[in-house]
């Protein structure tokens, strides 16, 4: 059950709308502004939901004492892995990224390849990338809320990602009366998985930021001494 539903059924609050959205109230209006990226600030971190034959979701983040800086979201569906790396290449803090969160189904190999999608992904250059636990939904939720309590969106860059997290929302049982307990598939899902990778992985993305000592991402030449992406595993607290 949302908060807005309980709120309706069993505080008797009139002026809560149920509505089935799911991170819609806790977005905080006042921050939504102009969030540009600090050099002198951490590393950015990037936090993905990998499409297969769907669309691929890209949330970029830089963490700022307790804030979350979101500074750039972007989507796009029928494209290869190139065209995103490609596309974080030309970002202005590209020198800047440190650690890749992803979902974890990136270390499934493919039937028709035998190559994971992560392994595409370090052959393009990519360092530093970490598989998020698999959580499950509830627990994915209830981390991304916690997250948006400390989230600052850039207005501009994140415009198409704030769209999805508003209007992602739970289905609607006509037969039972009440909201499922899953998520739609819809347009909007993609993006907001994507903040949950971000939500679940950003604590120990943050630690190995300030234990590694490069902030190499997209450079073939840079030195990587990790063989394969770590798996990590939830702890219990995720900030």
């Amino acid at each position: 059950m949302t908060e807005e539903a309980y709120q309706a059924e069993f505080e008797c609050d009139v002026d809560a709308v149920v509505t089935g959205r799911i991170f819609l109230q806790h977005i905080i209006p006042r921050q939504i502004t102009k969030v540009p990226w600090q050099p002198d600030g951490g590393p950015v971190i990037t936090a993905w939901d990998l499409g297969m034959g769907d669309t691929t979701s890209i949330w970029t983040a830089q963490t700022v004492g307790k804030e979350v800086h979101l500074l750039d979201f972007y989507e796009e569906s029928g494209q290869g892995l190139d065209h995103f790396v490609n596309y974080l290449r030309k970002l202005p803090y590209a020198k800047q990224f440190g650690t890749h969160l992803m979902p974890h189904d990136t270390n499934v190999r493919e039937l028709g390849t035998g190559v994971s999608r992560l392994q595409t992904l370090r052959n393009m250059g990519m360092r530093n990338i970490r598989i998020v636990p698999k959580l499950s939904k509830a627990e994915q939720i209830d981390a991304a809320r916690m997250l948006l309590a400390r989230s600052w969106f850039d207005e501009t860059g994140c415009q198409k990602g704030l769209v999805a997290l508003r209007g992602y929302s739970f289905g609607y049982d006509k037969s039972r009366q009440c909201f499922a307990q899953s998520p739609l598939h819809n347009a909007y899902s993609n993006a907001a998985d994507a903040y949950q990778q971000l939500a679940v992985g950003l604590k120990k993305a943050s630690l190995h930021a300030n234990e590694s000592d490069t902030l190499s991402l997209l450079n073939q030449d840079d030195d990587d001494r990790i063989p394969n992406a770590e798996r990590w595993e939830p702890d219990g607290i995720i900030f």
